[in-house]
């Protein structure tokens, strides 16, 4: 399973086993791995998901299995996807097996988020703070699950319970310092919407332009065409202009980095082209 999506996202990036394995392993390694007949360590599936920039956040501070590890990563990207029926193939693959406690908590993540997709918010709440029973994040898995919890208060509408997650979280990030860029960014970006949606405008602009400069700096591009939205979104009713350029630059980020656009930002960019003030 994983290695036919590690094959045709590299095919669909156009790119060769040579460029994925560059001064990272042989051509034959790979090869054998995406035809299903070897299997690769944790380590250097990260690095080639990286390399063909799937959708997938790196947690070091958990402790799971190699096959957990690599079932995780794909968890993520069917979430990213939002492709329900894989993320609950996968679930049943596990149903008689013991499980460590991270790859238990990590079980239910997948399956809040998939009532999260269903859009049966009470239940991945239920699974979150009374199943899972995290309130406050004690590691990085923690804020993978809690930044759901966000986004499904957000879903809600109850947006003042989704900006106190978001603090806690956030709390947590600087004073632990977390380094992972990838939980730093889907975490800073649901704390910018938690802001917005509670009016605090200047704050969540700050956050975003604060999120844009860092993942710049880091070279990661994953978020940056939401993040340009976002900032077109704020900007829209007071500098217009401005916002333009920033849909602009959101709309080009998804093209470049291969990504699938988002229905709204097409919607927007098609409005945009169709009028007169389209350069």
């Amino acid at each position: 399973m994983l290695n036919e999506i590690i094959k045709n996202r590299r095919i669909q990036l156009g790119l060769s086993r040579k460029n994925i394995c560059e001064n990272l392993c042989s051509e034959s390694t790979l090869y054998r791995f995406e035809s299903g007949l070897h299997d690769i360590n944790s380590h250097l599936l990260v690095e080639i998901c990286n390399r063909l920039k799937l959708e997938t956040v790196i947690v070091t501070d958990i402790k799971i299995t190699k096959k957990e590890h690599a079932l995780f990563l794909l968890m993520q990207h069917f979430i990213y996807k939002k492709n329900i029926k894989e993320l609950e193939n996968i679930l049943n693959s596990f149903k008689n097996e013991s499980l460590s406690r991270d790859w238990f908590k990590i079980k239910n993540w997948c399956q809040a988020v998939i009532h999260f997709y269903k859009k049966e918010y009470i239940l991945c709440e239920n699974i979150i703070s009374n199943h899972l029973k995290i309130s406050e994040p004690k590691n990085s898995l923690d804020l993978l699950i809690l930044n759901t919890l966000i986004l499904n208060y957000i879903s809600q509408n109850n947006y003042i319970k989704a900006l106190e997650v978001a603090t806690n979280c956030i709390h947590y990030i600087d004073t632990h310092k977390v380094e992972s860029i990838d939980i730093n960014s889907k975490v800073k970006y649901s704390y910018a919407h938690a802001l917005f949606k509670n009016n605090y405008k200047k704050e969540s602009e700050e956050v975003i332009i604060e999120l844009i400069e860092m993942l710049l700096n880091e070279k990661t591009f994953f978020l940056l065409g939401k993040c340009y939205f976002f900032l077109y979104v704020i900007y829209k009713n007071k500098k217009l202009s401005l916002a333009h350029t920033y849909l602009k630059l959101s709309y080009m980020t998804f093209q470049i980095e291969n990504s699938d656009i988002p229905q709204q930002v097409k919607e927007e960019m098609k409005h945009l082209k169709d009028s007169s003030i389209y350069l």
